[in-house]
């Protein structure tokens, strides 16, 4: 027992929480609360409320499922898609190289070509050209730089 206790004091610190008269338990932040109230825990209201945060927490549980089962079943159904496309980017990359690697391989045929055999108006000026020369004696250019002239 205690026999030095100031009531007084006592009386005005519990005054305010005494005061709360909460007609029946709530919910406050997830946990059941009966500030102000000495309540049995057994008691219908609290019954109800512990029930109602248990339901609560199985609707919850049940939304997520729903929403991972719909993300699963989207996903799923995507994959085909992403495959084929994965695919389609792939020929196409394919595709594209290719398509470069044959054009210079046709532009590096097309020169070789030219220079085995020259069109036929190249030769005739070509022949022109070495006539003129002996004519007028003009050396080639790479004649010239071979004597050291240029």
């Amino acid at each position: 027992m205690v026999s030095d206790v100031n009531l007084e004091l006592l009386v005005s610190r519990l005054t305010p929480v005494v005061r709360k008269n909460l007609s029946c338990p709530t919910i406050v932040q997830g946990t059941l609360s009966t500030a102000g109230r000495a309540t049995v825990l057994t008691a219908p209201e609290v019954l109800a409320a512990v029930q109602q945060l248990d339901a609560d927490k199985l609707k919850n549980q049940q939304d997520l499922e729903l929403g991972r089962r719909q993300r699963e079943a989207t996903v799923a159904a995507n994959k085909p898609k992403k495959a084929e496309l994965a695919a389609a980017q792939e020929r196409t990359k394919w595709a594209n190289v290719w398509c470069l690697v044959s054009e210079e391989a046709a532009e590096e045929g097309r020169h070789r070509l030219h220079r085995l055999y020259p069109s036929p108006r190249k030769l005739v000026l070509r022949e022109r050209a070495n006539k003129q020369r002996k004519l007028f004696h003009v050396p080639n250019a790479g004649d010239c730089r071979q004597r050291g002239l240029l």
